[in-house]
């Protein structure tokens, strides 16, 4: 059976791969400089080309371990890469409710009545944005722990990178791909055409797209997302851009929202062509060890 289209796209001056980005995102959950390093270290450099000749440069590096955690590195090539991490505590996890409780709401009702089907998209984007307005009222700081702080560090320390035309992808996975699909549609409605995001597993923005003040158009020319089938933060809202399903046979359905499970569907699916460190790869998919068991990410480090 042929793989997944997205196989065959390359990110970022045809430097990065999907299964790359997948990775990426990955590391976002540590907050350590030091062990970020260490995963750069794992993917990106071989016998042949040590980390510090891959080209990232990590004198320039710079990690937020408050939240919204993430990190920031830039590449030689002229790629500004920057990790939002992901949904990783019980507060975030409040969080991805309130932030989405207006969709997720509309969408249970739609169950017994099929009112995003009826209903034109740009009503449902009205709909969510007033119903939205006391939840502003009850925690007026709620953005400023979610897309606002990665659009403020990006624009106030890639301007030379945004003026320049030089390339900024924001990825991450989960409640992190959510953030980096608004932060970089909020920077193409302003006329950039350089920042892009990527999703891994993240909630859909095109019905809160308004409440979180971009345009659906922004959306489409900026988000790539990979989504897990039977994946429930995936289900929540709409996609928009270019969305890559793969599939997933977990038994129970929060597994499949799992990064390390994506990363090996893609990994498998893909081809070992695809991975810089193909024993790393085999051994977090639990292939080639004559176990047939997937280990977590810091057993294979």
């Amino acid at each position: 059976m042929a793989p997944y289209p997205i196989c065959n796209v390359k990110f970022a001056g045809d430097y990065l791969n999907v299964l790359d980005l997948v990775y990426l995102t990955v590391a976002s959950y540590y907050s350590d400089k030091a062990h970020v390093r260490h995963l750069f270290d794992i993917w990106f450099a071989n016998e042949s080309t040590p980390l510090n000749d891959s080209g990232w440069l990590f004198n320039e590096m710079h990690i937020s371990p408050v939240r919204p955690s993430f990190f920031h590195v830039p590449h030689s090539n002229g790629l500004d890469l920057v990790s939002v991490r992901g949904t990783y505590e019980m507060s975030d996890v409040l969080q991805d409710i309130s932030l989405y409780t207006q969709v997720a709401t509309l969408q249970t009702f739609s169950w017994v009545l099929p009112l995003t089907t009826i209903l034109p998209v740009t009503f449902i984007r009205d709909f969510v944005r007033y119903s939205a307005i006391p939840e502003g009222m009850i925690d007026p700081t709620l953005r400023e722990r979610y897309d606002q702080p990665i659009y403020d560090y990006v624009r106030t320390n890639m301007s030379e990178a945004l003026k320049n035309d030089k390339t900024v992808l924001i990825l991450g996975h989960s409640l992190g791909g959510g953030i980096a699909e608004i932060v970089a549609a909020k920077f193409a409605d302003q006329g950039y055409s350089n920042v892009y995001s990527f999703g891994l597993s993240s909630p859909g923005t095109v019905y809160s797209s308004s409440k979180f003040g971009f345009s659906v158009e922004a959306l489409d020319k900026t988000s790539i997302s990979v989504l897990p089938r039977r994946d429930p933060v995936s289900a929540v809202d709409v996609h928009g851009g270019v969305a890559q399903v793969i599939e997933c046979s977990a038994g129970e359905m929060i597994m499949c929202h799992l990064a390390a499970r994506s990363f090996c569907e893609l990994f498998q699916e893909c081809g070992q062509a695809m991975a810089r460190n193909v024993s790393f790869a085999q051994c977090v998919c639990g292939l080639g060890n004559g176990t047939n068991s997937e280990k977590t990410w810091d057993d294979c480090m």
